[in-house]
């Protein structure tokens, strides 16, 4: 025990570990009412009520920031006996710290490797260095999942990894392309007396739509920054060569 008590960080940082946990619960079961509060306060860190909504709880424990940019996110393989459920942020929303809450067979845990999957797919859309945000639910056969990876049974690696991972990957790539359609982006505005860029039409505020770019299809963030240098001039009426 004295080992155990040694291993103990201060007892605020103990109390956001706790914290962190209780919300991911919370979230993960959002037909449970969960309260936590240190001892001896009045006021609760956190509090969600029963029969509440999963995007409720999520915004109650990370804000509206997130909840207003969430997809709901559903698939299935039966030959992987695999069901999948919950939400992502979509290309609207980015943050300097990747937040994934995974939960197989409602148990939470971490996956290196899903993690990674993750980041890649999201990659195409986000600036360097942004996250997203996740929420994933899977069912699987419990054949299929190795615990015995770290002596706290925390991290799981998938049996037909390769299999799981582009099955969830599809199914979040499918949703971030299926909401392209309402992107926004903002750009900057130019100054009284400054000089126009070579390109002005770049510059507009416009809402994201698929590019189709000399046969290819761009799917960047910044495009602008991005392929603007590669590119020929266009005319600025027409877009054409």
């Amino acid at each position: 025990m004295s080992t155990r008590r040694k291993a103990l960080k201060s007892a605020a940082e103990e109390h956001n570990r706790i914290a962190d946990v209780v919300g991911r619960y919370a979230i993960h079961n959002s037909d449970v009412g969960f309260t936590l509060k240190k001892q001896g306060e009045s006021l609760a860190d956190i509090r969600t009520p029963p029969n509440s909504t999963v995007v409720d709880n999520i915004r109650t424990i990370y804000g509206n920031t997130i909840a207003k940019e969430l997809l709901e996110l559903k698939a299935a393989d039966d030959a992987l006996r695999l069901k999948l459920t919950g939400y992502i942020s979509n290309v609207n929303y980015s943050s300097k710290k990747h937040i994934m809450l995974l939960f197989i067979n409602h148990r939470l845990v971490e996956s290196a490797a899903l993690k990674k999957a993750m980041e890649q797919v999201y990659s195409v859309y986000l600036p360097k260095n942004n996250h997203p945000f996740l929420y994933l639910s899977l069912e699987l056969d419990s054949r299929n999942i190795d615990v015995n990876v770290h002596p706290t049974k925390h991290e799981v690696h998938f049996l037909h990894e390769d299999l799981v991972l582009d099955k969830i990957k599809a199914a979040v790539e499918g949703n971030l392309l299926g909401c392209n359609t309402s992107r926004v982006f903002y750009t900057q505005a130019r100054l009284p007396g400054a000089g126009m860029p070579k390109r002005p039409w770049l510059w507009r505020q416009t809402r994201y739509m698929p590019i189709r770019w000399y046969g290819l299809t761009v799917l960047c963030r910044s495009w602008t920054s991005t392929l603007a240098p590669l590119l020929p001039p266009l005319n600025p009426l027409t877009a054409k060569r």
